[in-house]
């Protein structure tokens, strides 16, 4: 087949290459009442330079770029997938390793969202999924050992509390925090001891060995407190070891997670209805941004 000129319905003259056709992959058909030709369909394809976008097709363009460039104030490139549920998608990578052109480029690295910082520098994309906010609570005990009600999340009571309650020297229990945090980072919290029958120490930690470090040391019979800060398991659990028989509190503040959505809502101040309905505050003179 040779390359096909516009017949007497095609006034201009033009030439349509079948190479360029061939290029597309579309099916040459007769349209009726001219003697041209049109893509009937196009399957996945490579694309030359200047060849168009092919709909509901693979594009590859190989190594050509395309730029585009905008005078304009606001975005002038949306992309939008307004099915339900059909999201956009970056293809994934395999390694940070290929070159980055220049700052500012957006990628997929096995399954984590990236973008380059300068030149071959890559710095993550902050998710809910691989990074947490502070979010503080409305201040509630979580363990009080002194009650039976005090020792509800505690997980493992049985061989680790005395007659009286108490966490029994060299034991460890766990805390479950799973009701008012889901997949949390950190817990927040001020942890006390009472009637500790000799002098000792607390050690916070989310699971696995229990490490060397303390987040409380006391005196027999002393009651002190002190604030910690400590990871959580992935059952939103944390563990308390104590080296002498004590009574222990927890007070919960804050927790570390991916968002509001994930702590129980009455914990949390102010938000959602109760932030809308609260009267309009003007914003102070020494805030600039207005």
């Amino acid at each position: 087949m040779s390359d096909v000129e516009g017949t007497a319905g095609d006034s201009s003259g033009t030439v349509m290459d079948r190479r360029a056709l061939l290029r597309m992959s579309g099916v040459v058909a007769g349209i009726a009442g001219i003697g041209g030709y049109a893509v009937a369909s196009a399957p996945s394809a490579a694309a030359a330079a200047g060849d168009p976008v092919l709909m509901g097709a693979t594009n590859n363009a190989g190594t050509a770029g395309t730029l585009v460039t905008t005078d304009a104030y606001g975005p002038t490139v949306l992309l939008s997938n307004t099915g339900p549920g059909a999201p956009l998608r970056l293809a994934e990578r395999s390694s940070p390793d290929a070159p980055i052109s220049d700052s500012g480029d957006l990628m997929n690295i096995n399954g984590d969202l990236h973008f380059a910082h300068g030149d071959f520098m890559l710095a993550s994309v902050f998710t809910s999924y691989n990074s947490a906010r502070l979010l503080p609570v409305r201040p509630f005990r979580a363990v009080d050992t002194r009650t039976a009600a005090g020792r509800a999340n505690i997980v493992n009571r049985a061989g680790n509390l005395d007659s009286a309650g108490r966490l029994i020297g060299g034991h460890t229990i766990e805390i479950d925090l799973g009701d008012h945090v889901f997949q949390g980072t950190a817990v927040y919290a001020n942890l006390a001891v009472i009637q500790a029958v000799a002098s000792g120490y607390l050690t916070v930690w989310p699971s696995g060995t229990r490490p060397g470090t303390s987040a409380l040391n006391h005196a027999a019979g002393q009651v002190v407190s002190n604030f910690c800060v400590s990871g959580l398991s992935f059952a939103d659990t944390v563990r308390v070891y104590a080296k002498a028989t004590t009574h222990v509190l927890m007070d919960v503040v804050a927790f570390a997670a991916g968002g509001p959505e994930d702590v129980n809502g009455p914990l949390l101040a102010a938000t959602g209805d109760a932030r809308l309905a609260a009267p309009a505050r003007k914003p102070p003179a020494w805030r600039t941004h207005k």
